[in-house]
């Protein structure tokens, strides 16, 4: 199992780390050289990927002039459990800070409750989970996008024609995750200008936050997800627009006194030039 406190460096990433209290590490994105796959297989990250102070997790930032490309991996059972369960959600603030302004959630819908169940099971093997956890993988076919203050904007399939591209793996007890976001993607969803190399933006990790909203809503028979206006979606081209999707959220795990807090990490990216 790869070791992550190994993991070397290069320097081309200047890091800062201020991961104390409430403050926000600061790091430099990587220019992407046409290099990044986005396929659930995080192999050309190895020499670009940093783990936070106090956390148990490999990232890596990069970007070309048109999008962002983030990779996430960790072993630590905990988090794969929050973000298995719960879902996990990628935070962009355009304005540098910690806002959540623009979001992406996966896994999502009814799989999620499947995979509680499969993750509090002591019964299975190693290897019976581990199988049975890429098999639930393979089943998710949707992302939930999310505009400022948490509002679900929609969901779209993950084969889809607005260039955001996203992927995910689980092997040898390690969850993967890489997603593409295009810079006119979060522009058309939160009504701001499009990024562009060189600005300073937030970026944040969550692993495991519970939509409460939802979890009222569904506490009180409506069945729908809580923060999204009736009927309405605010569109943008290549797809992402329309209607915030309808019907429960699977079964809750909120409910389960068992379930870690969530974790939740930011970061201050300077967006590389090429």
């Amino acid at each position: 199992m790869i070791r992550f406190n190994k993991i070397i460096l290069p320097t081309l990433i200047f890091l800062t780390f201020l991961f104390t209290g409430c403050n926000q590490s600061k790091l430099d994105s990587v220019w992407s050289e046409g290099t990044v796959v986005i396929d659930g297989d995080d192999q050309e990250w190895r020499s670009s990927q940093f783990v936070p102070k106090g956390a148990k997790i490999a990232l890596g930032i990069m970007n070309d002039e048109a999008n962002l490309y983030l990779s996430f991996r960790t072993a630590d059972q905990q988090t794969i459990i929050r973000a298995l369960s719960l879902g996990f959600t990628i935070w962009i603030d355009p304005k540098g800070g910690k806002r959540q302004t623009f979001g992406i959630k996966y896994p999502v819908g009814t799989g999620l409750g499947e995979m509680r169940g499969l993750l509090r099971d002591r019964r299975a093997s190693y290897d019976e989970r581990e199988e049975q956890i890429r098999f639930l993988l393979q089943t998710q076919t949707m992302i939930d996008i999310y505009g400022p203050d948490n509002y679900l904007i929609n969901r779209i399939a993950l084969s889809n024609d607005s260039g955001l591209k996203l992927k995910s793996a689980y092997s040898r007890g390690q969850f993967i995750f890489e997603v593409q976001i295009p810079f006119m993607n979060i522009a058309e969803q939160t009504g701001g200008q499009a990024l562009s190399p060189g600005a300073n933006i937030g970026v944040g990790f969550v692993a495991g936050e519970i939509d409460r909203e939802a979890l009222r809503s569904q506490m009180a028979g409506r069945g729908g997800r809580g923060g999204s206006r009736p009927g309405s979606g605010r569109g943008g081209r290549g797809g992402m627009g329309g209607s915030p999707p309808g019907g429960s959220m699977g079964r809750s795990g909120a409910g389960n006194r068992q379930m870690p807090e969530a974790m939740e990490v930011w970061f201050k990216v300077k967006l590389a030039e090429g």
